[in-house]
């Protein structure tokens, strides 16, 4: 059965890139045969072993682990950021919560990654509108950095501006996470042409700047580099606790 990142795929979880030295290692595929010891794995497929017996279930045609088990999979046995990413989707699908996750996980009780996936669980939060944004406020909690309101509306005179993805009321602060998802030409549901989304998105900023706040913005490249993104957000004003 589908376990890890070939799991999270099909249930359309973020799955980030584990870097090896800096590079992408190739595609694997990831699967899991309960008390086995992964001994057949090859270059293209890696099997996990389980001394607790995964959930399954099937979803076009294919067995994978339970949405709960492929998240405490990810939790559990792959980075803080990664685990983060895929807990805040599944809350944000609804298809699972919170205590739903607690309790799978007392039944891994004694096994490697419990208590690291228990610091996810209680950290994911559903308002974290994107994989980026997951990300995003994982690092900054790595970092020790102030955490941000998320997804704080803005009005002005003319009305609503819209929900900025993060706020820190002391410093005056709008952070937003800049996918180029956005800005794409096709496959994406937004129809509007490229150059309107940017436009738009130009004249929002510009209304929020208008309220008195500080904006700063970055992209995939920072979030995905540690020390990269702590230089950009304290350049920005947000303080180390």
């Amino acid at each position: 059965m589908f376990s890890h990142e070939s799991a999270a795929a099909l249930w359309n979880l973020p799955v980030l890139p584990q870097m090896v030295g800096g590079v992408e290692p190739a595609p694997v595929a990831h699967v899991v045969e309960p008390w086995r010891g992964g001994g057949s794995s090859t270059a293209s497929l890696r099997v996990h072993s389980s001394t607790t017996a995964p959930n399954v279930v099937e979803r076009d045609g294919r067995c994978l682990t339970s949405l709960a088990d492929t998240v405490l999979a990810l939790a559990r046995d792959r980075s803080w950021v990664a685990g983060v990413a895929a807990a805040d989707a599944a809350l944000r699908k609804r298809t699972v919560t919170r205590e739903e996750l607690f309790e799978r996980l007392a039944d891994f009780r004694g096994a490697s990654g419990v208590r690291k996936a228990s610091r996810v669980i209680a950290f994911a939060d559903p308002r974290a509108a994107s994989a980026g944004e997951s990300v995003s406020r994982a690092r900054m909690h790595e970092l020790g950095l102030a955490p941000p309101e998320l997804q704080k509306q803005f009005d002005d005179a003319t009305g609503p501006i819209g929900l900025v993805d993060f706020w820190w009321s002391k410093q005056r602060l709008v952070g937003e996470f800049d996918g180029r998802m956005k800005y794409r030409v096709g496959g994406i549901v937004d129809y509007r042409a490229v150059e309107q989304r940017v436009w738009e998105e130009k004249r929002r900023e510009d209304r929020l700047r208008a309220t008195g706040v500080l904006v700063t913005r970055w992209t995939w490249a920072e979030a995905m580099d540690l020390q990269r993104f702590l230089a950009h957000l304290t350049a920005a004003g947000v303080p180390r606790l």
